[in-house]
């Protein structure tokens, strides 16, 4: 039942919302991604434990030695995890492409022998494009919603203030315990066009980001701060 599948992946990647760094059912950032953009869940809701989990990622996989300037290690970072990250904003271009249900995709290509309509295709294309043109760490940031469109050298900062963040939490993070016991209302995932389930999903969606922001969060507005503190 396609329904059914479908709820069951929308409270998995709620939960994961919840403390990414603790929850289990899902290890690949990739597929998470992919998961929460079928059920339709919201980049802005999803957005800000996942560049948690992506940062940590990159951390992982390019260690900065005591050296390194920041902005060696930036270009570092990125050489090593590029093709990571460009599939990363090629999948992530999905929430922007098409904001349809799993249900309402099926509809369109049982419709269309298989494939999008045209408009659709284009859409994809161009976004996919602009996200292999992707070639260093400000633009990821950029293109991930982190912050608007500023120089380098304003951004870099940040990134490596949020990077630092999440270096030192990050075991705390892992050794959180998760609520798994929550009725999570899944919103009716048929009839997108549902203004009653768009309310619900929003609702849904708020109380699992301020949980999430209870864990860990450090917007824009903090990482600034804790700049002008240093």
């Amino acid at each position: 039942n396609i329904q059914q599948h479908t709820k069951i992946i929308y409270r998995s990647v709620m939960q994961w919302i919840k403390n990414p760094f603790a929850c289990k059912e899902w290890t690949d950032l990739e597929e998470v991604l992919i998961g929460a953009s079928m059920v339709g869940i919201p980049w802005a809701i999803m957005r800000e434990s996942f560049v948690r989990k992506l940062a940590h990622r990159l951390i992982e996989t390019s260690p900065r030695k005591p050296d390194t300037s920041p902005q060696i290690w930036a270009s570092q970072m990125f050489e090593v995890n590029k093709g990571f990250i460009i599939r990363i904003l090629i999948e992530f271009s999905f929430f922007f492409a098409s904001s349809k249900s799993i249900v309402d995709l099926d509809r369109i290509y049982s419709r269309c022998a298989g494939s999008l309509p045209l408009s659709e295709r284009e859409k994809i294309y161009e976004l996919i494009d602009r996200a292999a043109e992707t070639s260093n760490l400000c633009e990821m940031w950029i293109k991930l919603g982190m912050d608007e469109p500023l120089p380098d050298s304003v951004l870099l900062p940040r990134i490596m203030t949020f990077f630092n963040h999440v270096t030192s939490h990050s075991v705390s993070w892992s050794q959180a315990r998760i609520n798994t016991n929550d009725d999570i209302n899944v919103p009716s995932l048929v009839e997108s066009n549902n203004s009653s389930s768009s309310s619900s999903s929003t609702t849904t969606a708020a109380h699992y980001q301020a949980s999430a922001s209870k864990n860990f969060s450090m917007n824009k507005h903090t990482i600034a701060a804790k700049q002008k503190a240093v």
